[in-house]
């Protein structure tokens, strides 16, 4: 960070290229849109740029990014979840020439993770957790990030993390215990 705070501007490249799969990855688990999450994922890297003067030496820069990271995938589920909208595929056009096709928004685009129906209803099941906990399991079971640097990203408590992310990992457990008894017979 010292680097790109003194104008060596190809330090961001690096940044961007070490933790941009990871974000994009984060938003994705978290808003459930890919499309959104690479946008979203642009808009922490420029905030990351724009804030270079604020990042303290004493805390870890990862902590640091996925601090910023949460509060913009927040902002935009509160913002997603207070706008109305209108799906496309009810709106009904008269002439051919109007008239398009859409495409199959059923298909999880996160290739490398979600190319099954398993990982497919395990993501679906993680959207139905409260924002709470799905940012915490999100945290600590898919970015592998500790009791403690949860805490610090989310300015709480180590004991509350750990009550969170308990009480989703149960939720998930109950709505996904069918696709282990399938799994199991």
């Amino acid at each position: 960070m010292q680097l790109l705070r003194q104008g060596n501007h190809e330090v961001m490249v690096l940044i961007m290229r070490r933790y941009k799969q990871r974000i994009i990855t984060f938003i994705f688990r978290f808003i459930g849109s890919y499309e959104v999450a690479i946008d979203l994922t642009q808009d922490v890297f420029v905030r990351v740029f724009r804030s270079r003067d604020t990042f303290s030496g004493n805390d870890k820069f990862s902590n640091w990014i996925f601090t910023i990271a949460a509060n913009v995938a927040r902002s935009e589920y509160k913002s997603m979840h207070n706008q109305v909208t209108v799906s496309l595929n009810t709106i009904h056009l008269d002439s051919s020439e109007d008239s398009m096709q859409l495409a199959d928004e059923s298909y999880m685009p996160d290739e490398s993770v979600d190319t099954t129906i398993i990982a497919q209803q395990i993501q679906k099941a993680l959207m139905t957790l409260p924002p709470s906990q799905r940012i915490m399991i999100i945290m600590r079971d898919i970015q592998n990030l500790s009791y403690e640097e949860i805490a610090i990203i989310e300015n709480i408590e180590v004991g509350t993390v750990k009550s969170r992310i308990n009480r989703g990992r149960a939720q998930l457990q109950v709505m996904l215990k069918h696709l282990h008894d399938e799994i199991i017979h």
